[in-house]
């Protein structure tokens, strides 16, 4: 019999544990079935949403441009620009150019600078968008630009062409200017009637509008959007030390070619796309400002018979567009692969510990969460105190009165606080807010462990206190309970003085139940606060 007992056990168990492992095989599989469709969906989620923020960045980006390009034209295409000058009419003619420049600058707010300069390079009108307060700039301080790239550049185009600048930082005073101010020039040759040059019609973009606008996309952290020139500079990088190398002596082989070779010399060949990489996943599209058809994509300018030009060193001129998404922002497949049955068992152990503690865990957080939520219930969120319903309902009843048998005596004692409502009224509800705190504090150091304290609702508490029912006893508490609330409160630079009226009942001498004792205590509290407040009143 024990023999048989003990070949049934071990059956017994075999049959367990082969059921078991089975289970957990086939359970093992449908986990790593699914979590490996789970972080293909998850890539694939990511690919669409960085695919949708980097094409919103681009119309983005190519609204502005279209729309600095048309400011462009139609503000060259005035007559006024084409007029001779005369000796006589240059005040009148700089005046006129002075307050259509200062009116496209308070519309567009876009603008750094609109300018006029000779076929000298000397600036002849100038408005400057100064913060948001658009002004002209005296004759006194103009300069003259001769000597930098982009008047150079300019003053050689025909009628015809559109210049554009590199996009990089504004120079004054041949110093970059503090605090950085990201630029793009774009201009046209000035001729007059008779077809004789005559200067060129500058305007700076500011950038920051640009990367203002691309800074609100919904992008999805971790991700990061920036922006990389030809060069592979950064024009906009989550780390603004990063950007603008070229312009710096210190900084010349700080560029995204530099930093990611072989990846750079992929987004040159290919104008968008998506690259996964060991780091993670990148997203790009790329703009060519020099190309009409590209800029005309939108179809809200035409600028199909446009010539676009810019700087003689500048070669094959773009903006990229990329968002770069780490690894660590989607879903893993899994690293550990099943070898053989010893490596499978040690998963399996491992896989079941993983589950017991999810469960566990799971379990835990619905504890916490429902102790939470009880706390929550019965307690007051700005004091930390029991709350009216504590106070007032059956089962918040049961918790207060839970240390309390039947046979055993207690009181309530229920406080109004005397002249709250005026420092309330006078100082605000944070102010009021920190005054109820510092009374809370004070009530729950006065009275003893045993004893519980309340807060009613506004500047009303109660006060359960166990086997104190002998009215000597009770008044010498209540006075207690007055000189505590009576001193003064000291908030930063403010003295601030209470007082309080107070109610008791007892059972079982005044009533049978709590609802009852509170009844009756607010009441008594109301004769205490008539018959001259800072006093303690029996039923």
């Amino acid at each position: 019999m024990i023999l048989s007992s003990n070949l049934t056990q071990k059956t017994f168990w075999l049959n367990f544990i082969g059921i078991y492992l089975l289970l957990l095989a086939v359970l093992g599989f449908l986990i790593s079935s699914w979590y490996s469709l789970k972080s293909t969906q998850a890539l694939e989620l990511i690919k669409l949403n960085q695919s949708q923020v980097v094409s919103h960045a681009k119309n983005i980006m190519l609204e502005e441009y279209e729309s600095m390009l048309s400011d462009l034209l139609t503000l060259a295409s005035l007559p006024l620009h084409s007029h001779s000058q005369n000796i006589t009419s240059e005040h009148r003619f700089r005046q006129d150019l002075a307050s259509t420049y200062l009116v496209l600058s308070q519309t567009r707010t876009r603008y750094d600078q609109i300018r006029y300069l000779d076929k000298e390079g000397m600036e002849k009108v100038r408005v400057d968008y100064n913060n948001g307060n658009p002004k002209i700039i005296p004759q006194s301080q103009l300069q003259n630009k001769q000597n930098r790239y982009y008047f150079q550049d300019i003053n050689r185009l025909s009628s015809e062409e559109i210049y554009i600048s590199r996009f990089d930082l504004n120079i004054e005073q041949g110093k970059i200017e503090q605090p950085y101010k990201p630029i793009i020039r774009i201009g046209k040759a000035l001729f007059n009637e008779r077809g004789q040059r005559q200067g060129i019609l500058l305007l700076n973009y500011f950038g920051q509008t640009l990367f203002n606008k691309i800074d609100r996309l919904s992008s999805t952290k971790p991700s990061q959007l920036m922006i990389v020139d030809q060069m592979g500079y950064w024009l906009k990088h989550p780390n603004p030390d990063m950007e603008w190398g070229f312009m710096f002596k210190d900084k010349q082989n700080q560029t995204f070619a530099t930093a990611h070779p072989k990846l750079w010399q992929t987004l040159l060949t290919r104008r968008s796309g998506q690259i996964k990489t060991s780091q993670g996943l990148y997203t790009f599209d790329s703009i060519f400002p020099l190309e009409s058809k590209v800029i005309s994509e939108l179809g809200h300018y035409q600028f199909q018979d446009k010539k676009f030009s810019t700087q003689a060193n500048l070669k094959d001129y773009q903006w990229l567009l990329i968002s770069f998404t780490p690894k660590a922002a989607f879903t893993q497949k899994l690293k550990n692969q099943l070898q053989n049955m010893a490596s499978l068992l040690i998963g399996i152990i491992v896989l079941m510990g993983g589950i017991a503690f999810l469960f566990a865990s799971n379990r835990h957080q619905k504890q916490l969460l429902q102790q939470k939520a009880r706390y929550l219930a019965y307690h007051d969120s700005l004091t930390g105190l029991y709350n009216r319903y504590a106070l007032t309902q059956t089962e918040g009843q049961h918790n207060l009165l839970t240390n309390k048998s039947g046979n055993d005596s207690y009181s309530v004692f229920f406080l109004d606080l005397d002249g709250f409502k005026p420092i309330n009224d006078t100082y605000g509800h944070q102010v009021g807010d920190q005054v109820l705190q510092t009374i809370a504090s004070r009530l729950k150091n006065t009275v003893r462990k045993e004893d519980i304290v309340v807060r009613v609702g506004g500047d009303e508490f109660a006060i359960i206190t166990h086997h104190t029912v002998d009215r000597v006893a009770i008044q010498m508490f209540g006075d207690r309970l007055i000189k505590a609330i009576e001193k003064p409160i000291q908030l930063e630079d403010k003295t601030l003085h209470l007082g309080t009226s107070i109610g008791v009942a007892s059972y079982p001498q005044d009533a049978d139940t709590l609802n009852q004792l509170i009844d009756l205590a607010d009441a008594a509290m109301y004769k205490a606060k008539k018959s001259g407040k800072g006093k303690l009143c029996f039923v």
